[in-house]
């Protein structure tokens, strides 16, 4: 977290408009990172599914659903290269947008 702080301290003494590029920017950069990573997740871990099931197996893995399942192991591998290749999951959209994303 401490490293964090002079990049804040570097972003409010920046112009408005400067700020505002940089931070979308960081946006666009994090949006191609997490459409790389769901590609890979797919191609990697769940060629073996549709679409729709790759899709909902990926949210289940971030959200934490469906604790029985079978696909435990599944899921927890999902997660591992998710967040070695994203760091957090928090922004991670909805079953509809992963599929969205990786179908398209």
């Amino acid at each position: 977290m401490t490293d964090i702080v002079p990049l804040i301290v570097q972003l409010t003494r920046i112009d408005a408009l400067v700020r505002r590029d940089v931070i979308a920017g960081a946006a666009a950069r994090r949006r191609r990172l997490m459409q790389d990573t769901l590609l890979k997740v797919r191609n990697d871990l769940l060629a073996h599914l549709s679409a729709r099931a790759a899709a909902r197996e990926i949210d289940d893995a971030v959200r934490g659903r469906r604790a029985g399942s079978p696909h435990m192991a599944l899921r927890a591998a999902v997660v591992r290269l998710m967040t070695d290749e994203l760091g957090y999951l928090d922004d991670v959209r909805g079953q509809g947008r992963i599929r969205q994303r990786i179908d398209g």
